[in-house]
């Protein structure tokens, strides 16, 4: 069985859609499964209650699982929380774990998020699972909030971190592009 945290967020959303198109069963971890109705109908998708920041709440939903999808906001809470998870899946016998993680995870980054990435990723390096980072640098929906900034100057600016770098767009759409 695998879990999907972070599943009525946008990845954890589009990874459920592609995983019951594909007849996978799969659980679903929410904290509020009233906000699940977009995920609720799918074919093979088991909804069920737990919240990270409570592990006691984890037991169930790890029950049987042999892989999990780790995703979370990216909130001042993320490094607690999923090394929660990290913690609550090693002791339920999870085998494998992928964490949707930063394009630039260091432990000594100015950037907090990127910080608590590299240290997410040690924890579950340490936790003795099998694990697969994915390192996401960035994606195309989270523009669509600067749309109003976007249509008022006709640009679209993006910053990297170093210049000429190359870093393309993660897509969560089978009808999108990547861009480059």
């Amino acid at each position: 069985m695998i879990l999907v945290t972070g599943a009525t967020g946008l990845n954890g959303k589009e990874l459920l859609r592609r995983l019951s198109a594909r007849g996978v069963a799969v659980r679903a971890l929410v904290r509020n499964p009233a906000k699940a109705g977009a995920i609720a109908p799918l074919p093979q998708v088991e909804i069920v209650q737990g919240e990270m920041a409570r592990p006691e709440t984890l037991v169930a939903a790890l029950h049987d699982v042999d892989r999990a999808m780790l995703i979370s906001s990216s909130d001042p809470t993320m490094l607690d929380v999923q090394s929660n998870f990290i913690d609550a899946a090693r002791k339920a016998g999870v085998k494998h774990i992928v964490k949707l993680s930063g394009i630039m995870p260091e432990l000594d980054s100015a950037f907090r998020f990127a910080r608590m990435h590299g240290e997410i990723e040690k924890r579950l390096e340490a936790s003795g699972m099998a694990f697969t980072h994915l390192r996401a640098g960035e994606f195309m929906p989270a523009y669509f909030r600067q749309v109003p900034n976007i249509a008022a100057k006709a640009q679209c600016s993006c910053r990297w971190k170093t210049p000429g770098s190359r870093r393309s767009m993660s897509r969560t759409s089978p009808r999108s592009r990547p861009m480059y």
